[in-house]
């Protein structure tokens, strides 16, 4: 099995899963600190009375198979409104020796449709390019309940339980509370369920997710509460199992043998400001110029 054969049908549903754990905390066993579910709680709460957020978010990955090394990096920005629900975020991508730098995307709603612009120099002359992807369910392109975070957050932060304090630390200068826990496979489920991206998955990789999500234990999250506001701030998602179950999967579906490992597959985001942004909306020479695609 050649890695990069592998890894082109792989790497987009990676992606998709940067994306819909773009916004999410944990949930999963019973038990935990009893403080700490209430924070969570607590947490929750806060976040009902939230109406944007900007935020700076990567990813960093590593595996092998068949003796061949593939690492990929993904950071960026973004800002997102809850009411409407509705992201503006740049994107620099490293994969298989090539680097994107400077993408952009606008996600917006329009009418009952999902509209995604995304903008890339792909020329290197400073100009971007921009397409257009329709996708109203998420089934494709982009769904918006993925960048969502006031149901996100409601959906794992009632879970609480499942977190322990680890003492404080500092985030974007201000202290915050660190907080270890996990994701319980019937959690991690339903995220990609919610987020529309349980499809996208599948059919990238051929492998049907139910059966990675066997495969897999539950996943560590670490996440960091606001001393003074109780606000989420920042976490940190641990995902190295699951990218080997599923890569293992996809191989084996298209009939090759599996020799897969992965030393680190790691999702974080942190907040940098809530409640600062303004609306919204794609420029009008954008909405002019993009090509749209199927999605």
């Amino acid at each position: 099995m050649k890695l990069k054969n592998l890894w082109k049908r792989g790497a987009a549903a990676v992606l998709a899963l940067v994306l819909a754990l773009g916004l999410t905390a944990c949930g999963g066993k019973d038990g935990g600190d009893g403080d700490a579910a209430s924070a969570m709680l607590s947490a929750r709460e806060s976040m009902q009375k939230v109406s944007s957020m900007s935020y700076i978010y990567s990813m960093e990955m590593s595996m092998k198979a068949d003796g061949e090394t593939v690492e990929m990096t993904v950071d960026g920005t973004a800002d997102m409104t809850m009411d409407p629900v509705a992201a503006k975020m740049t994107m620099n991508m490293n994969m298989l020796g090539m680097s994107l730098t400077g993408i952009e995307l606008y996600m917006v709603q329009e009418g009952s449709q999902t509209v995604t612009y995304t903008g890339m120099d792909l020329f290197g002359g400073g100009s971007k390019t921009w397409t257009k992807t329709t996708g109203g369910d998420g089934s494709t392109g982009v769904s918006m309940e993925q960048y969502n975070a006031k149901d996100s957050f409601d959906l794992y932060l009632k879970n609480g339980a499942n977190f322990k304090a680890m003492g404080t630390e500092t985030v974007q200068g201000a202290p915050a509370t660190r907080y270890e826990g996990v994701i319980a496979k019937d959690m991690l489920k339903d995220t990609l369920e919610k987020s529309g991206s349980m499809e996208q998955l599948d059919s990238m990789v051929d492998a049907n997710i139910d059966d990675v999500l066997k495969k897999v234990g539950d996943i560590s999250v670490t996440m960091w509460l606001d001393n003074e506001t109780g606000l989420p701030v920042k976490y940190v998602i641990d995902m190295t199992n699951f990218l080997v179950s599923m890569m293992e999967l996809a191989a084996e579906n298209a009939g090759e043998s599996a020799d897969v490992s992965a030393d680190k597959f790691v999702v974080s985001m942190e907040v940098t400001k809530y409640n600062g942004v303004g609306e919204i909306k794609v420029p009008q020479d954008i909405l002019d110029s993009a090509a749209e695609i199927e999605g």
